[in-house]
C-alpha cells in the first residue's frame, strides 16, 4: 500500500511539475507577446507621427510654392512664338551676351501643334556665352536645341560668338 501512496506521490508531482511548467511556459509567452506588442505599437506610433510630419511639410511647401508654381504654368504653357523669342531675347539680357535673333523658320508638324526653328546669334565673353546657352538649353518651354557652335571673336581678346538653333513646339504660326 505505501508502494501505491509512493507512486501517487510520485503521479501528482509529475502533474503538478508539468502544470507549473505548463504555466511558467505559458506566462513567458504570454509576457513576450505583450512585448512584441507593445513594440509594434510605438513602432506604428513612430511611423504615423513621421507620415504626418512629411505630410505637414508636403502641405506647407505646397502653399509656400504656389505663386511660383502659377508663374511656371504660365510660362510652360506658353506656345507663342513672339513670346518665346522674348524669352530669347531675355536670356541675353540676363547672361549678359549681345543676342539678336537671325532667323524663324516652320518645321515639322506635330498632332496640333508646328514646330518652329529659331536661329539666334549672340556675342560676348565666354562665361556670357556659356551662361546663355544653358539658359536656352532650360528655356520654360517646349524645346530643344538643334545644333549650336561657338566661335572665338575675330577681334581678339575675350570675345567669343555663338550661333543656337532652337526647336519650338508653338501653336502654328
Amino acid at each position: 500500500m505505501k508502494a501505491n501512496r509512493n507512486f501517487f506521490k510520485m503521479i501528482l508531482a509529475g502533474v503538478f511539475a508539468a502544470a507549473m511548467t505548463a504555466v511558467f511556459t505559458f506566462t513567458v509567452l504570454k509576457i513576450n507577446d505583450e512585448s512584441r506588442l507593445r513594440d509594434i505599437a510605438i513602432k506604428s506610433q513612430a511611423q504615423s507621427s513621421a507620415r504626418d510630419a512629411y505630410g505637414g511639410s508636403l502641405r506647407i511647401l505646397a502653399r509656400d510654392t504656389s505663386t511660383s508654381r502659377l508663374k511656371l504654368d504660365a510660362i510652360t504653357s506658353e506656345r507663342d512664338i513672339v513670346t518665346l523669342i522674348q524669352f530669347l531675347e531675355e536670356a541675353g539680357d540676363v547672361s549678359g551676351a549681345n543676342v539678336s535673333v537671325d532667323a524663324v523658320s516652320s518645321g515639322e508638324s506635330e498632332d496640333a501643334l508646328q514646330s518652329a526653328i529659331v536661329l539666334i546669334s549672340a556675342s560676348g565673353s565666354f562665361d556670357e556665352i556659356i551662361h546663355l546657352l544653358s539658359i536656352v538649353e532650360s528655356l520654360p518651354a517646349a524645346s530643344s536645341i538643334n545644333q549650336f557652335e561657338i566661335q572665338k571673336g575675330e577681334k581678339g581678346g575675350d570675345e567669343w560668338n555663338i550661333q543656337v538653333r532652337v526647336r519650338f513646339l508653338v501653336e502654328g504660326f
